[in-house]
């Protein structure tokens, strides 16, 4: 297992009580980045296989920022291949 991590920014919504990596194709959360927005880890782990389909293929998948006003997301982003 490796990690995924994200500093996950928002304005103009209610506090967000999770965030997640949804695969595009049918909205399945594939990794949870719910400590980016609660103020725990902005680590989660995911598959190494996982991790190469997204650095791959990132627009396959997008980010959304959920909260009790938007249960189903208040703030949705769509994921840029980023290379150390």
């Amino acid at each position: 297992m490796r990690r995924v991590c994200a500093t996950i920014s928002w304005s103009d919504i209610d506090k967000p009580i999770a965030a997640h990596i949804h695969r595009r194709s049918d909205g399945q959360v594939v990794v949870d980045l719910t400590g980016s927005v609660t103020g725990g880890t902005k680590c989660a782990t995911a598959s190494r296989r996982l991790i190469r389909r997204i650095a791959e293929q990132p627009g396959r998948y997008y980010v959304n920022v959920h909260n009790r006003t938007y249960p189903a997301g208040a703030v949705q982003g769509s994921l840029g291949a980023h290379h150390m």
